[in-house]
């Protein structure tokens, strides 16, 4: 599974493979085992417990309902009918 991730312009910042988000040059950025989110120098950024995200002093950054990521004041940040690992990766993608 190669999913791209596409800014508003349409040009692709990232990929995600099913584990590791790479930028647009295949550069690892980060990697994503269904839980936790680290950075490519392995440090926890985030974890996801399939509904909400939070960063690495537990904050909640996000909400994920099955379809919608709201960030915490519950603004849609992006829609997917993709599984939540691919959210949480597009997610992160934004924020690069």
């Amino acid at each position: 599974m190669n999913i791209s991730i596409k800014n508003n312009d349409l040009k692709t910042v990232a990929r995600f493979d099913g584990k590791t988000l790479r930028d647009a040059f295949s550069r690892k950025i980060a990697t994503f085992d269904g839980k936790v989110l680290r950075d490519a120098s392995l440090k926890k950024v985030a974890t996801f417990d399939g509904k909400v995200l939070r960063d690495a002093s537990l904050k909640k950054v996000a909400t994920f309902d099955g379809q919608n990521l709201r960030d915490a004041s519950s603004k849609i940040i992006l829609s997917a009918d993709a599984e939540v690992g691919i959210v949480v990766m597009a997610f992160v993608a934004e924020l690069i």
